[in-house]
């Protein structure tokens, strides 16, 4: 069977989480009953499961004739505590984690570094957009690099579960003329990191109400889907969408 081990060259960008969820996600519960706020046990719960969803399914793509046994197999290596202890230290999870020095040695280690990352995973999962957002990270974790470019328009390309919708959106709302233009900033970053970027165009709507719905499909992985009333800004909102995911940063933040 072939390896599915993880290099830490090929890690991408830890998907930021806003302040609704922070706190919790990074609050450990050895803290629940000292200063009354919550705790990333339920983050890390959700987390597991979307994780563990998203390494499955890559596995079932990626290896159409593995039966029950090897796809179970190549799921443990890659869910291996070696792993999550090279995820927690790389993305340096445990340092942000506020916590009762009791609870020290259990936070360093192995299951610890596996709760903190699930919890960071449950958080991302929970904001808007969270489930393509977990996707393409999950995604550029753990697929080699050769593989990413030969994947576009292919199997490794699915659609998210419920409740994403992406292409529900209130663009016209959060692009005014002063807002930050993400697009120009997408393809800075993008080429500076050599990404292979493609768009998928599709109108659709009445022909004096037409709505463009645009994909951005990063190395092969769908990160950004944007729908308005014209293209350039369907377009936006995709490039927007792409940029979080990958976790690029704004100056300044």
């Amino acid at each position: 069977m072939t390896s599915l081990s993880v290099s830490e060259p090929q890690y991408p960008a830890l998907p930021p989480i806003n302040g609704e969820h922070l706190l919790n996600v990074y609050t450990h519960k050895s803290l629940r009953m000292v200063d009354g706020s919550g705790d990333n046990e339920r983050y890390a719960v959700l987390g597991e499961k979307v994780f563990e969803a998203e390494i499955t399914y890559y596995i079932f793509t990626r290896h159409p004739t593995y039966d029950r046994k090897e796809i179970e197999a190549a799921r443990l290596e890659l869910l291996s505590a070696s792993n999550y202890v090279k995820w927690a230290n790389h993305y340096k999870l445990r340092e942000k984690l506020r916590y009762n020095q009791s609870a020290f040695d259990e936070i360093h280690s192995h299951e610890g570094a596996r709760e903190i990352f699930h919890a960071h995973v449950g958080g991302v999962y929970s904001q808007e957009n969270g489930p393509m957002t977990v996707n393409c990270w999950v995604y550029n974790l753990v697929v080699p690099p050769d593989e990413r470019k030969d994947a576009t328009g292919g199997s490794l390309q699915h659609q998210q579960p419920p409740p994403p919708t992406p292409h529900v959106t209130t663009l016209p709302l959060h692009l005014p003329k002063t807002h930050t233009a993400y697009l120009p900033r997408f393809n800075e970053m993008a080429m500076k990191r050599r990404l292979d970027v493609q768009w998928r165009a599709e109108q659709g709507g009445l022909q004096h109400s037409p709505r463009w719905n645009i994909g951005c499909i990063v190395n092969g992985k769908l990160c950004g889907n944007g729908s308005a009333t014209t293209k350039q800004l369907a377009k936006e909102e995709a490039a927007k969408q792409a940029f979080q995911s990958l976790g690029f940063q704004l100056p300044g933040y």
